[in-house]
């Protein structure tokens, strides 16, 4: 057969090979599900501690398990199986399961399994005596994880090989003179799906112990209460969906989603990381490219931006790898500017990308409107036909928009409906609190306007986007990139800044709290719109026309001391892309460093060999899992909530009520001021009765190195490490110091009460 003809065919055999390894991989996939589902059920086994190897000591009895153990296997996410002494007869747990080996002897009931044939556990004596044969060591049997984890590695190799097979179709179908171009292409491409891949390296497995922080744990929270109220119905917050339930609920959903496969709530920051990934990284290089028509820009801007952590007033982050719901938002973000840009020159087609922003509404609705009122605004500034005709067509892009908004416009404003109440003294309150609460500018227009511009004037890589806009607008101001750019850029400006400003102000001279203050929030977009003010320079830069305005003369005055052959304006491109990598390559470096440091945690957990803190906290959490009793409420980190455990006030929760409930709000602070001025370091006995009584806990997860010797070695430790206590206190006594405590202004609200309000 001849060449020719051999290369005509390979695109052809590709395809199909393609075709064939996605079916392979939609089989490994199914296979890896069904493996995963039986990993889920996980059988207690009971066994008489007469079988141990007994030793009898002053202070207790120590015994070992050699034999009649399960098989030591770790759960699908590295996590060692529970082992811990219970009563036969009411199921209650007597000594908590132990993970570090230094554990063991700092409590007088504990279970230590290490591994096959090594199940350790102490108990006190009277304990001993008292159950008799009715004492138990319960231990889980888990089934073996490695079947999963090879089905889903012959999922992810069957994945990249249809990848590869697609790519190098696409390559083959086109003429050699472009081949060159379209390698570059296929290299690009798979750079942003190794960085997706090695994203999910990130999140993965996702114990709630690993690298814990506020927001994502508020939502898999809200998961956990919606998924199970019963259990969290003597939560402070949670017990009352009205506090939440209006927080994104498709994305709240979709994390719940992971909760019934069986997975960790956290554990979808892994999968959605992975769709994000994929969808920012290939949508804003689209972006940048379609705008600067540069390929090295668009690229070099694309990793900046997509690794940069950047911290904006007054108190706002950009950081796509957090994976939260604006991070979502942001990668699809540029999707709906690319289509708005495409139908820039049809304006019956505009209402399309203004109902796509709209949908976006539902993944994050603070952020939604920033795009939408850009896009619309672009098009009126910049789209063709008559002024009148361009505002007609846009009004129905803004109508089509809020059509797709309505429904959860209606949940949210059902949300507000709660915020306004009558009385003036607690709203005037729950203003100062969230005041409080808030970074300083945040219900302040003027600290804000000042601090923003503190920040572009202190910040030098937003220099050259100001210049590029002032150029465009002094030298190209009848340009269509010219006139989309400040038209978008004032549609945002107008959304994230004056908006606000006007809810603010509106919202303080009728005494209820703001409605829509969070739209300053979009302020993290910022580095977005510098990046594509520069592309937009880059892109006029470039066009024939250039040369007719001040440009010419210093082109000509340039030629008399360089040779003309050298000067090129095709040089811009290039020295946009030496500006990229020197404002963005190094803070995206040291967030990278901070990825990576991620991955190796996630990593020694899915080993199972966690260490420091990690390994601290996920001893404490199991114990707490294991010993708590039903109805019982724990004072420690709101951490807990995402693994079905409820939990008294704590500071995350002022952030929650200031978006819900004024009174609820004002009540909380009021519990936790109380408590703070009740505190007394280091904690003992009294004090730990004092905070259980105001706080309406019966369990208090205490750091160790903040409460006294005493009180470490008291019978109400039921289990503690080298970083925390867990103390159990007598309801009597909670009930008869609260009697005595001062409850005036319903400074403290039981479980009770609040179910009652």
């Amino acid at each position: 057969m001849p060449e020719a003809a051999r290369t005509t065919q390979l695109p052809h055999r590709l395809r199909w090979l393609s075709v064939l390894i996605a079916g392979a991989t939609l089989v490994c996939g199914v296979l890896a599900a069904v493996e995963f589902r039986a990993l889920r059920h996980v059988t207690q086994i009971d066994l008489p501690v007469s079988q141990a190897d007994l030793t009898v000591r002053p202070d207790g009895i120590c015994g070992q398990f050699r034999t009649g153990l399960p098989k030591y296997r770790l759960r699908w996410d590295g996590e060692p199986p529970r082992a811990w002494l219970a009563d036969r007869q009411t199921g209650e747990a007597l000594a908590p399961p132990l993970l570090l080996e230094s554990s063991l002897s700092l409590n007088s009931k504990g279970v230590l399994w290490l591994g096959e044939g090594d199940c350790r556990f102490t108990i006190d004596r009277a304990t001993y005596e008292t159950l008799g044969d009715d004492l138990i060591l319960r231990v889980e049997k888990i089934g073996s994880r490695s079947t999963f984890y090879s089905w889903s590695l012959a999922t992810l190799i069957c994945g990249l090989l249809v990848f590869i097979c697609r790519q190098n179709a696409r390559i083959y179908s086109v003429r050699p003179q472009l081949r060159s171009a379209a390698h570059w292409d296929e290299g690009r491409s798979m750079v942003f799906v190794l960085i997706s891949l090695a994203s999910v390296l990130v999140f993965f497995p996702g114990h709630p112990v690993a690298h814990m922080s506020g927001d994502p744990a508020n939502i898999f929270s809200f998961a956990a209460a919606l998924d199970s109220p019963e259990e969290m119905a003597g939560d402070a917050v949670l017990s009352d969906t009205r506090n939440f339930k209006w927080y994104t609920p498709l994305y709240v959903k979709v994390v719940q989603a992971f909760g019934w496969m069986g997975f960790h709530y956290s554990t979808s920051r892994a999968f959605m990381v992975l769709i994000s990934s994929l969808a920012g990284l290939f949508g804003y290089y689209q972006l940048f490219r379609i705008i600067s028509r540069s390929a090295m820009f668009a690229f070099v801007a694309t990793l900046g931006l997509w690794f940069l952590k950047a911290h904006y007033p007054p108190n706002e982050n950009w950081g796509p790898m957090l994976v939260l719901p604006r991070t979502v938002y942001g990668a699809f973000m540029p999707w709906v500017a690319v289509l708005a840009l495409r139908l820039m020159s049809r304006p019956q087609w505009w209402w399309l990308p203004a109902a796509a922003s709209g949908l976006l509404f539902y993944v994050h609705p603070v952020s939604s409107p920033a795009i939408t009122g850009a896009i619309l605004m672009g098009f009126v500034f910049g789209g063709p036909g008559k002024w009148w005709t361009r505002l007609a067509w846009g009004t129905l892009g803004g109508a089509a928009a809020i059509a797709i908004m309505f429904p959860y416009v209606m949940v949210y404003a059902g949300k507000y409906s709660g915020t306004v109440v009558s009385d003036v003294a607690v709203t005037a309150q729950a203003f100062e609190i969230a005041r409080e609460r808030f970074a300083p500018g945040y219900l302040e227009p003027l600290v804000f306007y000042r601090n923003l511009a503190l920040y572009l004037v202190c910040t030098p890589r937003y220099w050259l986007g100001i210049v590029a806009l002032v150029m465009l607008c002094r030298y190209r101001r009848g340009t269509l990139t010219t006139r989309v750019s400040v038209g978008m850029t004032l549609g945002y400006v107008i959304v994230t800044c004056v908006i606000p400003t006007l809810d603010v102000i509106v919202s303080s001279r009728m005494g209820r709290l703001p409605f829509q203050i969070d739209l300053i929030r979009n302020l993290r977009y910022l580095d977005v719109w510098l990046l594509a003010i520069v592309a937009a320079a880059v892109r006029e830069v470039n066009r024939p026309d250039w040369g007719r305005t001040w440009a010419l003369q210093f082109r000509v005055a340039m030629t008399r001391f360089l040779d003309p052959r050298e000067i090129s304006w095709r040089l811009v491109p290039a020295a946009a892309v030496v500006w990229a990598l020197i404002c963005f390559v190094p803070p995206a470096t040291r967030s990278t460093y901070r990825l990576v440091e991620f991955s190796y945690d996630n990593l020694t957990i899915l080993v199972g060999h966690p260490y420091g803190e990690m390994a601290q906290e996920m001893e404490a959490f199991r114990a707490v899992k294991t010993m708590r009793r039903a109805k019982e409420v724990v004072g420690g980190s709101f951490h807990m909530r995402q693994m079905h455990i409820p939990v008294a006030y704590n500071n995350k929760d002022l952030g929650v009520l200031a978006y819900s409930s004024p009174a609820n709000l004002v009540a909380a602070k009021n519990v936790l001021r109380q408590s703070a001025d009740r505190l007394t370091w280091p904690l003992d006995q009294s004090a730990a009765l004092d905070q259980a009584a105001i706080m309406d806990a019966q369990i208090l997860l205490l750091p160790r190195d903040e409460i006294t010797p005493g009180l470490a070695r008291s019978d109400r430790v039921i289990f503690q490490n080298a970083s925390h206590v867990l103390v159990r206190l007598d309801p009597k006594q909670i009930v008869a110091r609260r009697k005595t405590l001062n409850r005036s202004d319903a400074l403290i609200i039981t479980g009770e009460e609040r179910t009652r309000n």
